[in-house]
């Protein structure tokens, strides 16, 4: 009877890499020295200025945000006329339908709000050149409050909320690229969760940019002192404030069962992964989706974590998919899906010749079982005496392969013979030495 071949009998798929929602660049800081930012970075463009923009030691936190107390941070000094501006690519959106997505940790101290007025000035934009996209600060008639608001060009709109000096906030700005007018929105402190919440402003007036490719932080002369660390730039919320960003999925076949691997390289509100699959009956028609297990999260992280889940459930010949649904604790969810998993099993009791023979001095002896059971590997030379015993356990069904280091023999032909259930058989295989 035909058997059912493994093509390698640990069988590895193709990893996939789950960020469709690219994160462009991220810029925690991380410097080993204090100092001017366009001296110590290398992907930053100074625009000139007489007070260059520089880091200083600390680093700004905020709970559950990806880039949260790294390296250290930088203060952005306005008060005067000429102070610098400084400027980082990223890959250049135009098209309909296309985002960016800015997100950043701010801190205002006490002495930062006397460089600031009740008029207010920018302190943050996209695109260098044509100033798109711009973040405004002022002081609020509150003693030492101030308020955060956004422009597509001239004419800010501030947000109700009122910020106070010497606390973090993480502020998001979204620019989309639309049909009819395009959408710039801001938020404050948002909630971290897979779903965009709705924003602390929006806006649709003022000119709209036909292209963004650059974030250009400025010195202006009513911007304030402020202290900025965290930068991410994204092509979408997920990969802004939030994610658990997923970034590896994989999955393997060993004997009769699927192992799903997969990591995460952070997590915010992560209250686990459903494990589903699918079969495809043929190849105009698929089952449907059958969840078979959960996985715990680790709630938040900003380091990479590792799960695993063993299918032992998967029993018929074929092709199946597999996919992630991972739930935060609010109960949002997102799906990650691996499809084209090729899934055999042994159909016969069969012990193949072993390879390479002959042999010197180690050789691999593969045999199938398609019931689980009691199986027994044994090695013998010529004249019937047992060398070793190689396998000697109850197994799963499935296919196995069973390395044989002959090193400290001689010489010569020897038998290897496998016991599974009521099947029994016998070959020859030859080392040479």
């Amino acid at each position: 009877m035909k058997k059912l071949v493994f093509v390698l009998f640990l069988l590895v798929f193709t990893i996939i890499n789950i960020q469709a929602q690219a994160l462009s660049w991220e810029e925690n800081f991380n410097f080993t020295s204090t100092g001017n930012l366009k001296t110590l970075a290398t992907n930053w463009e100074s625009n000139s200025g007489s007070v260059p923009i520089q880091v200083i030691e600390g680093n700004l936190s905020y709970s559950d945000y990806p880039s949260s107390g790294i390296g250290k941070k930088i203060v952005v000094k306005g008060g005067a006329t000429g102070r610098e501006r400084i400027t980082r690519e990223f890959t250049s959106v135009s098209e309909n339908g296309n985002s960016i997505y800015v997100s950043f940790l701010m801190n205002i101290s006490s002495d930062g709000l006397d460089y600031m007025d009740l008029d207010g000035d920018y302190f943050l934009n996209l695109d260098g050149n044509a100033l798109k996209a711009k973040v405004y600060v002022k002081k609020s008639t509150i003693m030492g409050k101030y308020l955060v608001g956004i422009a597509k060009t001239i004419v800010p709109t501030y947000s109700s909320i009122v910020l106070s000096q010497n606390e973090t906030y993480l502020i998001v700005l979204s620019y989309n690229f639309l049909t009819g007018d395009d959408l710039l929105k801001l938020w404050i402190n948002p909630l971290l969760s897979s779903t965009e919440p709705l924003a602390s402003v929006t806006i649709s007036t003022g000119a709209d940019a036909t292209e963004l490719s650059s974030l250009q932080i400025r010195e202006n002369p009513k911007s304030g002192h402020i202290d900025l660390d965290g930068i991410r730039v994204a092509s979408g919320w997920m990969q802004a404030p939030l994610p658990v960003e997923l970034t590896t999925f994989t999955a393997n076949q060993t004997n009769s069962s699927i192992t799903l691997n997969w990591e995460t390289a952070t997590e915010v509100n992560n209250y686990g992964f459903e494990v589903g699959r699918q079969l495809l009956v043929n190849s105009n028609q698929l089952a449907e989706w059958e969840k078979i297990g959960f996985v715990e999260g680790h709630g938040n992280s900003n380091s990479p974590k590792y799960y695993k889940y063993i299918d032992n459930t998967v029993s018929a010949s074929g092709i199946y998919n597999y996919r992630l649904k991972q739930i935060d604790t609010d109960g949002g969810f997102e799906y990650f899906n691996l499809d084209g998993i090729e899934f055999n099993v042994a159909e016969n009791y069969e012990l193949d010749q072993n390879f390479p023979n002959p042999f010197n001095p180690v050789t691999n002896i593969t045999y199938s079982i398609p019931r689980d059971g009691f199986v027994t590997l044994e090695i013998f030379n010529l004249i019937g005496e047992k060398v070793t015993t190689l396998v000697n356990k109850k197994q799963s069904a499935g296919v196995y392969k069973q390395k044989f280091d002959a090193s400290k023999l001689n010489s010569g032909f020897y038998i290897y013979k496998i016991t599974a259930n009521q099947f029994s058989e016998a070959k020859k295989m030859l080392l040479i030495k």
